[in-house]
């Protein structure tokens, strides 16, 4: 499976005021810098909860097997998305042509039909929390301000575990 991001986020995480309030920077000679850390410091977050967190349109590509035995009905194609909370998907291709009939369970999961024939399957949909930084869950929000605050300062993102109490609540939960 890869995942790509389509269309990124119009806006960061975090306000470039916010993370200036929080470090006491006043000058403007650390903005750029300040940018690219906010966005380091979301990509960290959003890869350890694997979640989207402003919305963005994402392409997951899936190489699907052909199954010699018949599946039962739990087992056709079920492909999980990568990424979530899942708002929409866009767009679901099958070797290139349209896949009208899926469905979508548990916001993570597409069950499609059965291809009879082992083929590549693409899959567009949006993601993320909403499209503005009030949107983002407040711990989440916390976890990638203090990423931001210990790699300013230490150029080093925090330990895992200084966060986890922040990020645990958002990992999804892996049922295989």
């Amino acid at each position: 499976m890869i995942e790509t991001i389509i269309h990124p986020p119009k806006q960061l995480a975090l306000s470039l005021q916010e993370v200036k309030d929080t470090l006491r920077i006043s000058s403007k000679s650390e903005d750029i810098r300040l940018v690219s850390i906010i966005q380091a410091a979301t990509s960290w977050v959003e890869n350890m909860v694997r979640c989207a967190l402003i919305t963005q349109t994402r392409k997951a590509i899936f190489y699907l097997k052909y199954e010699t035995h018949k599946p039962s009905r739990h087992e056709r194609n079920r492909v999980c998305l990568p990424t979530h909370p899942l708002q929409a998907v866009k767009k679901v291709l099958f070797q290139s042509h349209p896949v009208d009939t899926y469905q979508v369970i548990d916001n993570r999961y597409l069950l499609l039909p059965n291809f009879s024939q082992p083929g590549e399957l693409m899959v567009a949909y949006l993601v993320g929390y909403g499209s503005k930084q009030d949107d983002i869950p407040a711990p989440l929000k916390q976890a990638i301000l203090l990423a931001v605050v210990k790699f300013y300062e230490d150029m080093v993102f925090p330990q895992e575990r200084e966060v986890s109490s922040l990020i645990s609540p958002y990992r999804p939960l892996s049922i295989h």
